[in-house]
């Protein structure tokens, strides 16, 4: 999974990184924890990159079925609200 994961996600994700994304997957579907927050792993995930590993599974799940499944089909839309964020916060989103 990591191998087949990582070719998809660029910068975003190194081996290190992907393994804990599986490791904590991978306990809370085959029941070592009742939920992401009890893995063992959980803790350890955020404080080392400042991201909620849900997050990163979301990010990783979207690249690959946009590279592999859907190809150039899927493309992201513009947020709808673009222009009022870049406003607000000077942020381009």
């Amino acid at each position: 999974m990591v191998d087949a994961v990582g070719c998809h996600l660029g910068s975003f994700c190194y081996a290190a990184r992907a393994r804990r994304l599986a490791k904590l997957r991978a306990g809370v579907i085959h029941g070592g924890a009742p939920n992401i927050y009890e893995a063992s792993v959980y803790h350890r995930y955020y404080a080392d990159y400042r991201q909620h590993p849900i997050s990163d599974l979301e990010i990783a799940t979207t690249s690959c079925l946009r590279t592999t499944i859907f190809g150039d089909g899927m493309v992201g839309r513009p947020h709808t609200h673009a222009d009022f964020v870049r406003q607000i916060t000077g942020e381009i989103v």
